[in-house]
């Protein structure tokens, strides 16, 4: 009976193992010989330049919002017809999900790990925007991941090198790098610290002496970009109310709000950290479906980690769920009616309120995780070591 179950397992691993495989070769496929439109199509023109010897914030590129790391990308732009970096994005996206799984199989060995993998692949917002549209936010958002969890696995040097590589590829991950730095006691991360610091002025020593100063574009060039879609401030403005001015910022603000709420309350960082990022899509101006790879990513994380909690409450699943339909909803909408002008004026004022509700839900959690709530939840007792 034993040798039975045992073999059974094997049958059953091996045929997930050939399942994913399967599904991995069929995305990658796509992504290397799908059409290049989008955003995709303006990569293309901005590696062009690059590879001609231009300067990628000037002239064709200057609508390039992106860091060096995302023009080293030029370099592997071999042919139109074969969109290479797009591959490579989408590979980097798979080793994420490997090491997610890797560090989900010993911290939470009893969830079913392989339904959180299979969700990251087949969810329409990967599959759309991620691998038909080849949105390069599907490579920040496995920076991202692979860099929280090797900072999970105390492996901070190697770690401080990926969130390097993330800033270095788009200026966003920035505002979480405080929550790596310092421990919700303040206490400092040193070797963090010293890692991220020292690849930082590694990758922007030889963008400054390729491009020169023009390596900080991006963040005026974002500074300036009008409100878009998912952003409260495009509904504001079509009411006649134009406060994009204001969306700078209330971003800081936002950030500084999260990082002092964790360092006050002595919270959980993974939750704020998802916390502060649900906070800058909340108040940056230009919101894009996108840009939701990232804490889709860590979203998935937070909930595995959490999910006995998660679970005792309907209001986050609720709030969970109701996120989750409407971020998947709009990439089907989008790639099939595409968005008039009429939908992106109102877009923003729903979708403001579903985010700010599953952010407000999500703080909850930090404090029922802190023990600082009571009810039936006080059971945990979650001073976790950091």
């Amino acid at each position: 009976m034993i040798g039975n179950n045992a073999l059974k397992s094997k049958v059953k691993d091996f045929n997930w193992k050939v399942f994913f495989a399967l599904l991995g070769i069929g995305i990658l496929i796509i992504a290397l010989l799908g059409k290049n439109y989008h955003d995709y199509a303006a990569y293309i023109r901005h590696w062009i330049v690059i590879s001609e010897g231009g300067n990628p914030y000037l002239g064709k590129a200057s609508d390039n919002a992106y860091g060096i790391i995302y023009n080293l990308f030029a370099y592997t732009n071999i042919s139109a017809k074969v969109a290479l970096p797009r591959v490579l994005w989408i590979l980097f996206y798979f080793l994420s999900l490997i090491g997610l799984k890797s560090f989900l199989k010993e911290s939470t060995p009893n969830f079913p790990t392989r339904s959180i993998l299979v969700f990251l692949l087949v969810n329409p917002l990967f599959l759309i925007f991620g691998v038909k549209y080849g949105s390069n936010d599907v490579f920040l958002a496995s920076l991202v991941l692979l860099g929280v969890l090797l900072y999970l696995k105390k492996k901070h040097i190697l770690s401080g090198i990926m969130i390097a590589l993330a800033i270095g590829f788009k200026f966003i991950p920035l505002l979480i790098a405080p929550f790596l730095i310092f421990q919700n006691t303040l206490k400092i991360n040193l070797k963090f610290l010293i890692s991220v610091s020292l690849a930082l002025a590694l990758i922007f020593f030889i963008g400054y002496l390729e491009w020169g100063d023009n390596i900080i574009k991006p963040l005026i060039f974002g500074k300036e970009r009008i409100s878009k879609i998912f952003s409260i401030f495009r509904f504001l403005r079509a009411q006649g109310i134009n406060l994009d001015s204001c969306s700078t910022i209330s971003t800081v603000f936002s950030v500084v709000l999260s990082f002092s709420l964790y360092i006050v309350f002595k919270l959980d960082r993974m939750i704020l950290i998802l916390f502060c990022w649900f906070n800058i899509l909340l108040l940056y101006k230009v919101g894009h479906p996108q840009f939701y790879l990232t804490p889709l990513l860590l979203g998935s994380l937070v909930f595995v980690l959490n999910h006995k909690i998660i679970e005792q409450s309907r209001l986050m699943l609720f709030c969970i769920i109701l996120l989750g339909m409407w971020l998947f909803f709009w990439p089907f909408y989008y790639d099939n009616m595409g968005i008039s002008l009429e939908v992106r004026d109102w877009i923003g004022l729903p979708h403001s309120i579903i985010l700010l509700t599953t952010n407000i839900s999500l703080l909850k959690l930090a404090f029922i995780k802190r023990n600082l709530l009571k009810g039936k939840h006080a059971i945990y007792d979650l001073n976790q070591k950091k």
